[in-house]
This record gives structure tokens, C-alpha cells and sequence, in this order.
């Protein structure tokens, strides 16, 4: 019953995300800046197609796709739980909270969230990564455990 009822906060949730992911990402493409030459690499690494799309912009807080009171009732309800993240990838636009801006690990975990984006799509993506943490936890969810492999592996080349 808890599978079915998750299933159905989900339903509920995701296209709303969508949305909201989309404005962000159009908000962070405007406002954001373009890659380094060291970035772009680390990008194309991390099986990004077209690194140059992308645009990183840093925030004090990373926003939430909902009020708090959104989040706290999706939690509730549904076990959907929603932290303060340290970098979000909404397809070409990256968020990163300032604290982390110069830590090349979340960049390029997020540089795989592209990857993922464009192998996926943006609804599909979404629909997945939320199953996923709903269903096997944050540091369970696939997309999650492939974006910290392909990151710590990136990052370990002698050359990139």
C-alpha cells in the first residue's frame, strides 16, 4: 500500500517539477556562465554531448521545487524526502550553492546529471531519479550512484 501510495505522490509531484525545472534551467542559462576550458573537459568525461550548453550559477541556498510546506507534506504523505542539496542539474543549467563552487567533485557529479538528461529526457529523468530516491533511498538511487562512479573516476585521471 505505501508502493502504491508513493506511486501516486509521484504522479502528483513530477510534472509539477517539470515545470519548475524548466524555468530554472531557463533562469540559470540567462543569468549563469559559460565552462572553462578544464570544466568542458571534465563535461565531455562525464558523457555530457554538448558541454558548451551548459551554464553554471551559483546561489547561497540551492532552491527546493516547492515550499517547504510542499516538501514537509510530500514527506509526510508520501516518504518523499527533500533535503538542502549542494548542486542541482536542471539539464544544461547547474545550480551550486557558493560554499561549493570550487569543489570539482560536485561540478562534475552534476556534469553526469546532464549526461543523464540528455540520454533521458527531462520528464523521464525526473520520473526516474524520484522512483529511485523514493524506492531505494538517495545513496541507493542509481542515477545518484552512477554521478558519484563516473565523477570519482573523472576526477582520478591523471589528465582530463
Amino acid at each position: 500500500m505505501k508502493r502504491a501510495s508513493t506511486l501516486i505522490g509521484l504522479a502528483m509531484l513530477v510534472p509539477i517539477v517539470v515545470l519548475w525545472a524548466w524555468w530554472q534551467e531557463r533562469r540559470i542559462l540567462n543569468r549563469g556562465w559559460g565552462l572553462s576550458e578544464l570544466e568542458r573537459g571534465w563535461a565531455k568525461a562525464a558523457g555530457v554531448a554538448e558541454p558548451s550548453n551548459i551554464r553554471v550559477m551559483t546561489v547561497d541556498t540551492v532552491p527546493l521545487p516547492m515550499p517547504v510546506s510542499w516538501a514537509e507534506f510530500f514527506h509526510e504523505r508520501f516518504g518523499l524526502g527533500i533535503g538542502s542539496p549542494i548542486g542541482m542539474s536542471l539539464r544544461y543549467g547547474i545550480y551550486l550553492a557558493d560554499e561549493y563552487m570550487p569543489n570539482p567533485r560536485v561540478l562534475v557529479h552534476e556534469f553526469v546529471h546532464t549526461a543523464q538528461y540528455e540520454r533521458l529526457g527531462l520528464f523521464k529523468f525526473m520520473w526516474l531519479y524520484f522512483c529511485q530516491c523514493a524506492f531505494e533511498g538517495y545513496n541507493g538511487a542509481p542515477l545518484e550512484c552512477e554521478a558519484n562512479e563516473v565523477a570519482a573516476r573523472v576526477l582520478e585521471r591523471p589528465s582530463v
